[in-house]
């Protein structure tokens, strides 16, 4: 029934599509990129698009289309990673906050809103700067602090469905917690976790890209589509080099796009309220 109702959602299923080829190229990277992305070759400096080149050249004449080729693989690891850290701890969180109540649910919600009083982009540029720059350092960082939307949520599930007549009934019967909670209440809270995760997705990659571009993500001569932009930053390049910007940075804007629209269709195929 909810693929019945994705399919009739034609954005969700043209961004579900590119998302799938943006991960089929990530996958494929070495395959297919026609250089070595971290190659350098000085007489090539800023060449612009050609034959050999198609989206020409970087500062270091490193082939720009085999750089964000290997990016892609960036961005995917960060939005699945960070997203999973976070999706994991939101569970735990909200789901023994609302599941159990009283005093255990007060005690993890104002930790929660303890969390939440804390601006999470600030957050992430305090302790990136503190750890060091890096790609492991990215991912671990957005998934500590991403969960306590997500865990709001779960709870809010959870003490919704733990009142629901199958529920009371497997607790009369004595089935233990675990498998209640397992069995009978996250299946029927998972659509609001699998939309959140989509949007969270989008969300990690857009501070993936804002990292590296300030530098405080991915390291050259690794690429990423965040600090590939960097050399946006000069006036000169954006007016003159269109070819070492507007890819990476139309890079970025089609896979969080293409995420955006598969969780409109994700969150409307879930929402048990849609009219068949």
């Amino acid at each position: 029934m909810a693929l019945r109702r994705f399919r009739r959602h034609r954005l969700a299923v043209i961004g579900a599509g590119i998302l799938a080829a943006i991960v089929l190229i990530a996958v494929l990277a070495p395959a297919i990129a026609p250089y070595n992305p971290n190659s350098i070759d000085l007489d090539l400096s800023y060449d612009p698009p050609s034959a050999a080149h198609p989206l020409g050249t970087d500062i270091s004449g490193r082939d720009l289309l085999s750089r964000l080729i290997y990016a892609s693989r960036i961005s995917v690891s960060v939005g699945l990673v960070s997203v999973t850290i976070y999706v994991a701890i939101a569970i735990a969180v909200g789901g023994v906050s609302g599941y159990y109540g009283g005093l255990v649910d007060s005690i993890l919600m104002r930790f929660t809103d303890t969390m939440l009083a804390f601006p999470t982009l600030m957050m992430i540029f305090i302790v990136v700067s503190i750890l060091g720059p890096s790609i492991f350092n990215v991912m671990l960082v957005i998934g500590l602090f991403g969960w306590p939307g997500l865990a709001r949520v779960i709870r809010g599930q959870f003490l919704q469905i733990r009142g629901m007549d199958y529920v009371l009934s497997a607790r009369s019967v004595g089935v233990h917690s675990s498998r209640i909670i397992l069995r009978h209440i996250f299946p029927n809270a998972i659509g609001p976790v699998i939309v959140w995760a989509t949007f969270g997705m989008a969300g990690a990659i857009m501070f993936e890209a804002s990292l590296s571009f300030l530098g405080l993500g991915v390291q050259p001569p690794q690429a990423s589509w965040g600090n590939m932009l960097v050399d946006a930053q000069r006036l000169k390049i954006i007016r003159d080099l269109p070819w070492v910007w507007i890819p990476p940075g139309l890079a970025v804007v089609i896979m969080v796009l293409s995420i955006n629209f598969m969780g409109d269709g994700l969150r409307d195929a879930l929402d048990p309220r849609t009219l068949l």
